[in-house]
């Protein structure tokens, strides 16, 4: 049952990953940064 967690953890950590590098590539020189301040 250790699968579950484990793939919910990556597919969050894509989803922020994605979701920081639009927010970062929409005004900020921390494109290359997925992750910035805001966490």
């Amino acid at each position: 049952m250790p699968l579950r967690p484990l793939r919910a953890r990556e597919v969050i950590r894509k989803l922020q990953r994605a979701g920081f590098r639009q927010v970062r590539q929409r005004g900020s020189h921390a494109a290359t940064q997925p992750q910035g301040t805001v966490e």
